[in-house]
């Protein structure tokens, strides 16, 4: 029920791999909560609601694959675990006991995490690292240009956000040249 504003497309902004870093450390620090959170969005390319619902049984860390259950057409999305994210969800598995079934992002209070509660808690770091053009969205176009940026181009940011249409992934990619820049960062 939360209205977040939004930034108009011109201002459309693509983080640098410093910027991302920075905002990682301080959610590590101040909401330490969500840096798992945020940490697979990144990696992942996937949407909020698509990250607060994954189930343990969806992570398989051995194999290193993870299924997203994408409501917006009905399936399942399969994505290699990233090195840097496996790291992460071994590590908030283990804080979690190891468990083989149930939601893998919870509250101290043992109840799944809301989307209106991560923006929540996410607002203010960007706002105090005076990014506030940061959204958890931004999250999911970096990994999209980063994903174009890889020797299968525009195919990878596509297959990596789960999209039929070259279109609707382009709305995700941000200037080729900030881009360009930031992958040699």
């Amino acid at each position: 029920g939360i209205r977040m504003p939004r930034v108009p497309r011109t201002e459309f902004r693509l983080p640098t791999p410093d910027e991302v870093r920075r905002l990682l450390t301080q959610i590590q620090r101040q909401r330490p909560w969500m840096y798992p959170i945020c940490v697979t969005l990144l990696f992942t390319g996937g949407r909020l609601g698509e990250i607060l619902s994954l189930d343990w049984s969806q992570v398989d860390l051995a194999s290193g694959q993870l299924r997203l259950v994408r409501t917006n057409v009905d399936d399942i999305h399969a994505i290699p675990i990233a090195k840097q994210l496996k790291g992460v969800l071994w590590e908030h598995w283990m804080k979690a006991g190891m468990p083989k079934k149930g939601p893998v992002f919870l509250s101290q209070m043992g109840r799944p995490y809301t989307t209106r509660r991560v923006y929540l808690g996410f607002r203010p770091v960007a706002e105090r690292l005076e990014m506030p053009w940061f959204t958890l969205k931004t999250f999911r176009r970096r990994a999209a240009t980063s994903a174009r940026l890889s020797p299968l181009g525009m195919r990878a940011a596509q297959m990596l956000l789960g999209h039929t249409e070259e279109s609707t992934t382009s709305l995700y990619l941000g200037d080729t040249d900030l881009a360009k820049q930031s992958a040699v960062e």
